[in-house]
């Protein structure tokens, strides 16, 4: 098992779905910015708390992903120094287990962050729905044809999976 390789992948993986998070949410807030007429400008209490809500969850996993890209940093430190100095072998095959042991967590933790962000975007198209008026919304739903699960009751509680 070629511990680089994995780390490397993982580094990967990590960085890309930060830039996919940043771009989707990017793109929802230029694609709203644009839809705005003085209709849209009048927010609810309830909208403007669930969006303050959802930019914290946002905030807190930027953060989560700060956190892994630095873990995944301090282990390809660890490899690298562990492979310049030599060491015995039991001493070797217990960082290896360690690092194994590590990086399934963060493995865990990734998919964890998947099904959040899957929440915060479904919250985030809920919103968008919200701040429809009628027209656009009847527009919209007749546009797409089969309805959007996350779009189909706007008016629906929010719910974010809790924290692990």
């Amino acid at each position: 098992m070629d511990v680089k390789a994995v780390i490397k992948n993982y580094r990967r993986v990590i960085k890309l779905s930060a830039f996919a998070i940043l771009l989707v949410v990017l793109s929802l807030a230029g694609w709203r910015w644009s839809q705005v007429s003085d209709n849209d400008l009048t927010t609810t209490v309830h909208a403007q708390q669930q969006d303050a809500m959802l930019d914290r969850r946002i905030s807190q996993i930027e953060q989560r992903f700060y956190y892994l890209e630095t873990r995944i940093n301090r282990l390809e430190s660890d490899t690298r120094f562990s492979s310049g100095s030599p060491a015995s072998s039991a001493a070797s095959q217990m960082q290896i287990s360690q690092m194994q042991t590590e990086l399934e967590t963060m493995r865990t933790e990734i998919e964890s962050l998947r099904s959040r962000v899957g929440d915060v975007e479904c919250g985030l198209l809920r919103i968008d729905e919200r701040t429809l008026s009628p027209t656009a919304r009847q527009r919209r739903r007749s546009a797409q044809g089969p309805n959007e699960p996350c779009r189909a009751e706007p008016e629906s509680p929010i719910r974010l999976a809790s924290r692990p």
